[in-house]
């Protein structure tokens, strides 16, 4: 995929989506209570199509997985 693409689709399709993912999480937080929040079972990690970035995150990746023992990690690539 080209850069200028790739730029382009992040710029008119990702940060979007992001935002729209935000408004979400608010409208449930005011919804629930933030006291009653549990540990995370599951964490999704979505990635854009460079593996290099998905490695480079990797110390992170184990610091979650070390942080809430039993926890999932789910992948998925655009």
């Amino acid at each position: 995929m080209q850069i200028d693409k790739l730029r382009c689709s992040n710029r008119f399709l990702d940060m979007p989506k992001c935002w729209l993912l935000t408004i979400a999480r608010q409208i449930e937080n005011l919804i629930r209570s933030c006291a009653s929040l549990s540990r995370p079972k599951n964490v999704l990690i979505i990635t854009l199509s460079e593996l290099g970035r998905t490695i480079l995150a990797y110390p992170a990746l184990v610091e979650i997985q070390q942080s809430f023992s039993g926890i999932e990690l789910f992948f998925f690539g655009l």
